[in-house]
């Protein structure tokens, strides 16, 4: 029988993933949709002006509900690799991590960022193998994070999805590249600082 601070945990987690899969990416769709208005060369400079203001307003929403979803998830990254054997539970799941100390936001945010690359393989691709390897690389914390499922998606794309991993990577300092080929759709997250 789950231990009540176990249950409280998975309530909370699945509440985060709700307000993610759902409000969230609502939000982030609502904003990429005012921007393509503003950007129209027929809106009339007071309406551009009145539509920028909404457009800023909704992105302080958008990163107060960001802040609660932090709070709610607080995630390390046994907790986002434990998450992706649940996710991906058809398929074979590898994972080499070495010792690493971030601080809790840090590793936070990329315990998030793994999740959504798993959530978009589960959606997109189909592998066989998915996995998320550490290792240091001149001085930086590096994690190559894929699948050989090959999916067909640009980091460029208009995937809410991706274009949330982009925004997460750099809130944490960091740099994201993608190679996609036939056999293989791997991210690789460069931490550009360590935090402890």
């Amino acid at each position: 029988m789950p231990r009540k601070d176990e249950t409280k945990r998975a309530v909370r987690l699945e509440l985060a993933r709700r307000l993610h899969d759902g409000p969230a990416q609502e939000l982030i769709a609502l904003g990429y949709k005012l921007d393509a208005v503003i950007g129209s060369p027929d809106l009339a400079p007071k309406h551009r002006r009145s539509i920028r203001e909404a457009r800023l307003d909704l992105i302080s929403l958008t990163q107060t509900l960001r802040d609660e979803l932090y709070l709610l998830e607080q995630f390390t990254l046994p907790d986002a690799v434990a998450e992706v054997k649940v996710l991906l539970s058809k398929i074979e799941v590898v994972t080499s991590i070495e010792d690493i100390d971030l601080d809790s936001q840090t590793e936070s945010v990329l315990a998030q960022i793994i999740l959504e690359i798993a959530r978009n393989c589960a959606r997109h691709a189909k592998a066989t193998r998915f996995w998320i390897i550490h290792s240091r690389v001149k001085g930086r914390d590096e994690f190559k994070i894929g699948n050989d499922g090959g999916q067909k998606i640009s980091i460029k794309s208009k995937s809410l999805g991706l274009k949330l991993i982009s925004e997460q990577a750099s809130s944490i300092d960091a740099t994201i590249e993608l190679e996609t080929t036939k056999e293989v759709f791997e991210y690789t997250i460069a931490l550009n600082s360590r935090l402890h």
